[in-house]
């Protein structure tokens, strides 16, 4: 018997909920926040094949292949907000650079380039 199964997704998520931190002087350590939005795409492949089977023995192969791709394509005002703050922060520290390339997926390595100069 051979057996091959193949499924593919698109998912795009509103309202994505997240904890945020904040101080506990405030009573409460963190609250819930509407951050964004999420796009999840991706596949998975599956065979199945049983090679041996008989009554005293059954020898089966199963092989997955998949992938994934999270892409946060929209961040609420709110997040945005914290972004600049955060931004303003550090450039009171100094020259303050920071490069991005948007819309990436999370699964791939984003290189940030954070260079701080003496005050």
């Amino acid at each position: 018997m051979f057996y091959i199964s193949f499924a593919y997704y698109n998912k795009r998520t509103v309202d994505l909920v997240n904890d945020v931190t904040i101080p506990s002087s405030t009573g409460f350590t963190s609250y819930k926040d509407n951050v964004g939005e999420m796009q999840n795409r991706g596949y998975e492949f599956n065979v199945r094949s049983n090679i041996i089977r008989r009554r005293d023995m059954q020898l089966s192969l199963f092989a997955n292949l998949g992938h994934n791709e999270n892409k946060l394509v929209k961040i609420s005002n709110s997040l945005k907000a914290y972004n600049d703050l955060v931004d303003q922060k550090y450039a009171e520290l100094g020259n303050f650079t920071m490069l991005m390339q948007r819309n990436l997926s999370v699964n791939t390595k984003k290189v940030f380039l954070l260079q701080l100069s003496p005050l």
